[in-house]
């Protein structure tokens, strides 16, 4: 545990080409204040990867690619996590790359219709896709929560809708 109270585990592990794996989440919220909020936390990293005071999309990305790195963003309700794959070497410019976009991070504007467009894209793929509405209604037996609740499991219809209303305020508000 770090004076600040961030717990980690580091497992020194011999890895084939000095592979290093790395995972943050960070946690936020509770069940009050995130509500109405779970599609702006879905976008949330994804959007931060997009942009930071310094650096573009493009140099972001250019960057990892020096650095042979990759950064995968993930979000859900209260979590936002950013998976890297990388060489030991190179570790600490990753990590350099990753803090500036936690806590630099711009959160264009224009890049969220990027999002918005692949979202409802690969959303509509998924409304004839059989095994993923079984997954989301076995998501949805299991979690049988009122839909203004966090944990609730929307139908793909229902995401898409989401996603057509997220509106960037919403974003920036919950990152602030």
């Amino acid at each position: 545990t770090l004076s600040s109270g961030l717990k980690t585990a580091m497992l020194p592990k011999k890895t084939r080409g000095e592979a290093v794996h790395v995972r943050l989440t960070l946690r936020y919220g509770d069940l009050d204040n995130l509500k109405g909020k779970v599609t702006a936390a879905e976008a949330l990293p994804y959007l931060m990867m997009r942009g930071t005071k310094d650096l573009t999309r493009q140099q972001i990305q250019d960057a990892l690619s020096k650095h042979r790195a990759r950064i995968v963003p993930s979000g859900a309700a209260g979590e936002s996590t950013f998976t890297i794959e990388t060489k030991r070497s190179e570790l600490p410019a990753v990590l350099d790359i990753l803090r500036q976009i936690l806590r630099e991070a711009t959160l264009p504007e224009s890049e969220l219709e990027i999002l918005r467009t692949q979202f409802v894209s690969n959303a509509e793929k998924q409304l004839t896709d059989p095994q993923a509405l079984a997954q989301k209604a076995i998501s949805q037996i299991i979690s049988p929560y009122p839909a203004d609740d966090v944990r609730y499991v929307p139908s793909v219809a229902e995401s898409m809708d989401r996603w057509k209303q997220l509106k960037h305020a919403d974003i920036a508000s919950l990152y602030s």
